[in-house]
């Protein structure tokens, strides 16, 4: 498995940040007046003490300007002041601690060429450890920040596709119980009947709420018995047309996704026996489609955040299908998108 790349820079910049001293071996011969072997233990504990030093020193200033200039306020200022500030610091003890040490093992301050010297070989370390240090700092904040957006990003679209997904009108709730009731004085046996669909319906709901996608087949079960019970409740008012698809074992949809598309056609248009409410419901290639006649109400109901526009925020957030949606005068056509199910 490929480690991920913040990972793989990290282990690297400490390969190479260990490693630096090494470089500087040549600017201890050139810093003391003779090669021999007290000069280069002298020049290695300088070299490997002053690393030591630097690092707790840029670790604490790190910190410290975290507390008083956060990078969330002005991350440009924050990197240009951490540069520079850490690149003087660094200087300062680089040329303190060699004037200390070079003093000390050898009874004189060292002359200009050699702090020259000193200072070009420091200037060539420390720019790029700097610079690293900051550089990688900002790409750990910057994965942690993408990682905790995607981590919020999902979490609402669950929040969002779980409201979404537990929706049946509780007018339709109440009209059931109505019917029911009426139906077992005039007629038990379609009491009984219709009470056999009304659990249907509510099964379903109650078993898929917290699913994304259904099979089509379980999809087309329930919304039988929901159109069997619109069918008794508006009886000639309403003809129902339901075609049998094919390949239904390959497709899934979203749950009562079919079903809100009938019940907004119940809820915005008239229904009469004389002019009767059609709705039609096929497939059309890797579509379900949903047609209905227009007889628009004057008074439109409220959808109270369901119908199409809660139908177009789930495929949304389930695929790059989009819903289609036509219409004229005379009918309203909205094409659902059947997604291929994955075998797993």
């Amino acid at each position: 498995m490929t480690r991920p790349v913040f990972t793989r820079t990290r282990e690297l910049l400490k390969k190479w940040l260990w490693t630096l001293p090494l470089l500087m071996i040549p600017s201890g011969l050139f810093l003391l007046p003779q090669p021999t072997e007290f000069y280069h233990w002298v020049g290695w504990t300088w070299l490997w003490g002053i690393l030591s030093v630097l690092l707790a020193v840029h670790s604490w200033l790190h910190k410290y300007l975290n507390r008083i200039v956060p990078w969330d306020d002005s991350p440009q200022r924050r990197f240009f002041q951490q540069l520079s500030i850490s690149l003087l610091i660094s200087l300062a003890l680089m040329n303190f601690s060699y004037f200390l040490c070079h003093s000390l093992a050898f009874d004189r301050i060292p002359d200009q060429d050699q702090v020259y010297v000193m200072n070009v070989y420091s200037l060539i370390f420390l720019v790029p450890l700097i610079f690293s240090q900051v550089v990688s700092y900002l790409f750990a904040q910057w994965k942690n920040t993408a990682l905790l957006s995607e981590k919020l990003e999902q979490e609402n679209i669950q929040s969002k596709l779980e409201s979404l997904r537990s929706h049946l009108d509780p007018h339709f709730l109440f009209n059931s119980f109505n019917i029911l009731s009426s139906l077992i004085d005039k007629s038990g046996e379609e009491a009984q009947d219709f009470l056999a669909s009304f659990s249907d319906v509510y099964r379903y709901v109650l078993r898929y709420k917290g699913e994304s996608l259904v099979p089509l087949k379980t999809e087309l079960e329930f919304l039988e018995s929901y159109l069997h019970m619109i069918q008794v409740r508006f009886r000639d008012q309403m003809e129902m047309n339901l075609s049998p698809p094919h390949d239904v074992a390959k497709w899934m949809i979203p749950p009562q996704a079919l079903q809100m598309l009938v019940e907004n056609a119940i809820k915005h248009n008239k229904a009469s026996e004389s002019q009767p409410l059609t709705v039609k419901i096929f497939q059309d290639q890797a579509y379900m489609v949903v047609w209905n006649s227009v007889r628009l109400l004057s008074n439109r109901m409220e959808s109270h955040g369901s119908g199409l526009s809660n139908i177009m925020d789930r495929y949304r957030y389930l695929t790059d299908q989009r819903v289609a949606v036509l219409r004229d005068e005379c009918s309203f056509e909205v094409r659902l998108p059947l997604i291929q199910r994955t075998e797993t």
